[in-house]
């Protein structure tokens, strides 16, 4: 039987190992990236904190479909924050597991090494990095982007790649053509220009 309560609750559910020092370093980085997440990035803007959260889990709900034996998405709820964490402050640095100082933005990676290490499973955390680079793109990456209202045509796609062209390059046929063109025609001038002071 299926009830709204079990989705929801599905998404609370860590492991079955308390008394893991790996489990208690999950339930750390779920609290310190949501926390300065809400705190930081999102202190004036607390509707788009929810919405991160709603939009994230209506993601992985659906990328579950891509692992039916998955039962749980606590973990992969984690990554999610960790990642869109790391990815707004991946030039900064980071402690992990207590004994190793590495940049913010390898820390989604590093946590996943470290689950598979313990579990041999790495599914959780490639659905919740799936996840959360699909939100970061779509919210933070996407709208900064400089895009064009309309695909351009072949003919400005091939202006645009000929004026980007480095100095120096090699010419294409049709420069070639050109060039072979002009050239021949101001060795016409110059020969026209020879006949009338020769008469």
């Amino acid at each position: 039987h299926h009830s709204p309560r079990r989705t929801l609750l599905n998404f609370f559910y860590m492991g079955e190992q308390p008394l893991s020092v790996f489990y208690w370093l999950q339930i750390y980085h779920l609290w310190e990236c949501m926390r300065i997440l809400e705190l930081v990035k999102y202190a004036w803007e607390p509707g788009q904190f929810v919405r991160m959260i709603v939009s994230n889990i209506a993601s992985l709900l659906l990328l579950k479909q891509l692992s039916p034996s998955l039962m749980f998405l606590g973990t992969p709820l984690v990554m999610v924050f960790m990642y869109v964490y790391a990815r707004e402050y991946e030039s900064s640095i980071t402690n992990f597991l207590g004994f190793f100082q590495i940049r913010t933005g390898w820390l989604p990676f590093a946590q996943m090494v470290q689950d598979g290490v313990q579990t041999g499973d790495m599914m959780p955390n490639l659905l919740g990095l799936l996840a959360g680079h699909f939100y970061f793109y779509t919210n933070e990456v996407a709208p900064r982007m400089l895009l064009p209202s309309r695909p351009p045509t072949l003919a400005q796609f091939v202006a645009a790649m000929d004026k980007a062209a480095p100095p120096g390059s090699t010419p294409s046929e049709g420069e070639e053509e050109l060039e072979a063109a002009a050239e021949g025609g101001e060795e016409e001038g110059e020969g026209g220009e020879e006949d009338e002071l020769g008469r």
